[in-house]
């Protein structure tokens, strides 16, 4: 939804649209979650949180009743857990829960241990768009071990859906409805008070 960052909203006359949509359909709180990937999308910590402020003063004035977040989709890189705790990776409100996407056609190498690291550091990793991910089919039993350890996963609906928007899954054999209760109460906190 933010305007310019990525493969999402252009500007901000098709923030402002996408907002209002999300209003019409009963929604009070979006995450806005660009790609952080090195390469192509270079967004970071700092100017995320600055374009959902700059898009909320906005909303604001435009009466547009929908409160922002911030978030971001990162793709997997070495350096994650220090990405997030010095605050260039960002994690969805400020929570434990944070996007990550892996490559789409091939299974990074060290895919249990990168997820693992996350989960001990006190994260709850998101994975994204698993429709999309190719090789996992054949690496169906290290999802389940990942899940089983705390991994959740989002994905987009094959339905009709405002540009962008991706609805949560959560955990195999994880109460559905208490793991989206904890995601939407980790967002209703931020901004965060002084860490």
């Amino acid at each position: 939804m933010l305007p310019g960052l990525d493969d999402g909203a252009s500007d901000l006359a098709v923030s402002l649209a996408m907002a209002k949509a999300a209003v019409a359909q009963g929604i009070e709180t979006v995450a806005c979650t660009p790609h952080i990937l090195p390469g192509l999308y270079h967004n970071e910590g700092p100017a995320i949180r600055q374009a959902v402020a700059a898009l909320q003063e906005r909303l604001d004035a435009e009466a547009i009743r929908l409160r922002l977040v911030t978030g971001a989709d990162v793709h997997m890189c070495p350096d994650f857990v220090p990405g997030l705790r010095s605050g260039r990776l960002v994690p969805l409100a400020d929570s434990r829960y944070v996007l990550v996407e892996p490559p789409h056609h091939t299974a990074p190498p060290q895919l249990e241990s990168f997820f693992f690291n996350l989960v001990a550091a006190g994260y709850v990793p998101i994975l994204t768009h698993p429709e999309r991910l190719s090789w996992v089919p054949q690496r169906h039993e290290a999802i389940t071990r990942l899940t089983r350890a705390g991994v959740c996963a989002s994905a987009c609906p094959p339905i009709r859906w405002p540009a962008g928007a991706c609805a949560l899954s959560v955990r195999i054999g994880a109460s559905r409805a208490a793991t989206a209760r904890r995601i939407w109460q980790a967002c209703r906190r931020w901004p965060p008070r002084t860490r």
